[in-house]
């Protein structure tokens, strides 16, 4: 049997997919509290069921560990069956979250992932991203502060790399008592040294300080250029020094900006490679190249 909320307007239907009846309740509540109408579910096989016969159905919360279909494999067939003719976003939450799941339920276009036990907060917030995502629109208070700052950032970001695309490195300045690093062209070995640089002050300052990561991102993109290597999205991510769930919508804003480019990896088909687009890589080159230019002098 079906458990469902009241209807609340025209706003669209959450179906609540979870094997546990006490999590359903709880999840049902919230998202009943913040004014949406929902669907339960206790499987992926009964949440396609309800999918097929509830057309207001525009957003899905699941859990991952569940009998028979799992919530990957749920979102999976949902953006297999209706990525072309229903606007379905999608949310994942576990209690036995790993990176590779995160990057799974990425592949799949899920607008967020949630470790279990989530906040009230957290909870609501990716519903409302969520909604938001499916309706293309500008996000609304209270939950609109945290992603438009994610985007103004991002967005300050692409426009200072393209300034400097088109703005001529300065020119070096002749060393007084010897310089400590010299002047000429960037390599690897450089920008590991500022990424070994910039580990280096969580020896001194808590993590939780330094919640940007899109430099840390462009400086491991650019070292593994550099180096001719291809970085996998969950590389990037350990790499970034935030929780797996804060890079990945940082990635994904970037990759929206056009700054970096997200394709499959040929030889595996689970595995995503990141890169940057020609103008971030360009921009990055200018950028290094006055750092090193300032340090020289």
């Amino acid at each position: 049997m079906t458990m469902s909320g009241r209807p609340v307007g025209d706003r669209t239907t959450v179906l609540l997919v979870d094997d546990e009846p006490d999590a359903l309740e709880e999840c049902a509540a919230i998202v009943e509290d913040s004014g949406y109408p929902w669907v339960a579910a206790r499987s992926g096989e009964e949440a396609l069921a309800i999918l097929e016969t509830t057309p207001s159905i525009g957003i899905v919360m699941t859990d991952v560990r569940m009998p028979g279909m799992d919530g990957i494999a749920l979102i999976s067939a949902i953006h297999e069956r209706y990525q072309t003719d229903r606007n379905i976003r999608t949310v994942v939450i576990t209690g036995h979250a790993s990176l590779d799941l995160a990057v799974q339920a990425m592949r799949y276009d899920a607008v967020d992932f949630l470790s279990k036990p989530a906040s009230r907060a957290e909870f609501v917030d990716a519903l409302m991203r969520a909604d938001q995502a499916r309706a293309g629109a500008p996000p609304q208070r209270p939950q609109r502060d945290r992603i438009a700052e994610l985007s103004g950032e991002v967005e300050r970001i692409r426009k200072a790399l393209a300034e400097l695309t088109t703005s001529p490195a300065p020119a070096s300045t002749p060393a007084a008592g010897g310089a400590a690093v010299s002047a000429g062209p960037v390599d690897a070995a450089f920008v590991r040294g500022i990424i070994r640089g910039r580990q280096a002050r969580s020896r001194f300052f808590s993590a939780d300080l330094f919640a940007d990561p899109a430099w840390d991102i462009l400086l491991d993109l650019t070292e593994s250029r550099l180096e001719g290597k291809e970085i996998s999205i969950s590389s990037l991510c350990l790499a970034s020094g935030v929780p797996p769930s804060t890079a990945l919508r940082w990635i994904k804003s970037m990759t929206d900006e056009g700054m970096l480019i997200r394709r499959a990896d040929p030889a595996d088909g689970r595995r995503f490679i990141v890169e940057m687009s020609e103008p971030t890589a360009m921009a990055m080159t200018k950028c290094l190249e006055a750092i090193r230019e300032k340090l020289a002098g």
